[in-house]
C-alpha cells in the first residue's frame, strides 16, 4: 500500500484511516447500497418490465391487425 501511496503522492496514514472507516461502515451495515434504496430499485425494474410487457403486446396485436387486413407494416418494426 506504501508504494502506491507513494507513486500517487498519497499520505499512507490518511488511506489506512478512509480505508479502516469503510471497513468499519460495511460491517455495520453490511451493504455498500441502503436496503430502501434496493427496494425502491426493484420496484421501478418491475414497474418498467410491466411497461415493456405491455408495449410488447400493443406491437404483435398491431402486427397481427395490418397482418390479417393485408396492409403493409411501416418501415422499422
Amino acid at each position: 500500500m506504501e508504494e502506491v501511496c507513494r507513486r500517487h503522492g498519497l499520505d499512507a496514514s490518511k488511506l489506512k484511516r478512509w480505508k479502516h472507516a469503510m471497513d468499519r461502515s460495511l460491517k455495520d451495515s453490511g451493504d455498500l447500497i441502503p436496503r430502501s434504496l434496493v427496494a425502491a430499485l426493484e420496484k421501478q425494474v418491475e414497474d418498467l418490465e410491466r411497461a415493456l410487457g405491455r408495449k410488447a403486446l400493443e406491437v404483435d396485436i398491431l402486427k397481427k391487425v395490418f397482418e390479417l387486413k393485408g396492409l403493409k407494416l411501416p418501415e422499422g418494426m
